[in-house]
């Protein structure tokens, strides 16, 4: 869901953070409505978002990355700025910025920035990049996936790649040894979802059949989730 720039504006003010960091929020929103209002004269007026993007503070980076990512959908310097924010020295704002990236912006332009962010220095950024190409079905990377996963060596990281490679590739992923009770998640159009399945009474030649059986409810078929 798509939230107006006054519903941030009220939720900083609940925040419990310095007034500067408040004011460098707001200042952000403000950049965001001159530019949507008046068009982008200069790379200058998108600095109030860029410096909210580098920020460590929710009530910043937030709205910095989530603005950008808005302003990328029809403007290239807001697209330019993502790409650098993308591979800024800290792995901190890297994650960020992969992690407000929306199926609004250019599809070629994801695609590339999540590609590089797949061979991260840092294992949260491969994390974040991995979950967005599967989050936005960016199937034109699985097989750059496939490839990290098989020279990957940290357990986390390698669980993450296994079930969103799954998911992109067959839209379902088993683990007999994951949690109680829900051993199958199925991709749809609203997401994931774990049927209250347990492995010890699931007949693994019928996952296929059940797969089909989710898929065909009203919440369909093909995921296409957002942050």
């Amino acid at each position: 869901m798509v939230l107006a720039v006054s519903k941030y504006r009220e939720w900083i003010d609940t925040q419990n953070d310095p007034p500067a960091l408040k004011a460098m929020a707001n200042a952000a929103l403000d950049a965001y409505e001159r530019i949507s209002m008046n068009g982008l004269g200069d790379i200058a007026e998108l600095r109030p978002l860029i410096a909210a993007a580098e920020q460590t503070k929710m009530v910043c980076w937030d709205i910095g990355t989530v603005f950008l990512v808005r302003l990328g959908a029809e403007h290239q310097e807001a697209c330019n700025a993502i790409r650098e924010l993308s591979t800024h020295r800290s792995a901190s704002v890297r994650d960020k910025i992969i992690w407000a990236l929306t199926s609004n912006l250019p599809n070629a332009f994801i695609a590339s920035v999540v590609s590089q962010a797949l061979a991260d220095r840092s294992k949260v950024v491969r994390m974040q990049a991995v979950k967005k190409a599967d989050s936005l079905y960016l199937t034109t990377l699985t097989e750059q996936i496939a490839a990290q996963l098989a020279v990957e060596t940290d357990s986390k990281v390698v669980t993450a790649f296994r079930f969103h490679l799954a998911m992109l590739t067959d839209g379902y992923f088993y683990d007999p040894n994951g949690r109680p009770n829900h051993c199958l998640t199925i991709r749809t159009n609203r997401g994931w979802t774990t049927p209250p399945i347990a492995a010890d009474d699931l007949d693994v030649s019928r996952i296929p059949d059940i797969v089909m059986e989710y898929k065909a409810q009203p919440f369909g078929a093909k995921f296409g989730g957002e942050p």
